[in-house]
């Protein structure tokens, strides 16, 4: 399934609107939000920030878990981006 077409931008939006919402959804959103970021590039400033949002989160268990879930997004846009680290000094 190919999700860079444009057809679910609209549902990732609503899962990076979610982290402001419940801690349930929060919670689903921290383990949304890494697993398909890489199908949205043109979202990823805001998928970042909130990313960020939810690790800075009032709630110890929407914390533990998005810490949890940063392995998927490290680990996807490392071998992403990978072809950027021959650029570094």
């Amino acid at each position: 399934m190919c999700l860079s077409d444009g057809q679910f931008d609209g549902d990732f939006r609503q899962v990076l609107v979610a982290t402001k919402g419940t801690s349930k959804a929060k919670q689903l959103s921290s383990m949304i939000i890494p697993k398909y970021f890489k199908h949205f590039p043109e979202l990823a400033e805001q998928a970042t920030n909130a990313l960020m949002d939810l690790c800075e989160d009032e709630e110890l268990s929407v914390r533990w878990l998005i810490v949890l879930q940063c392995s998927v997004f490290f680990v996807d846009t490392s071998l992403r981006y990978s072809c950027y680290s021959n650029d570094l000094p």
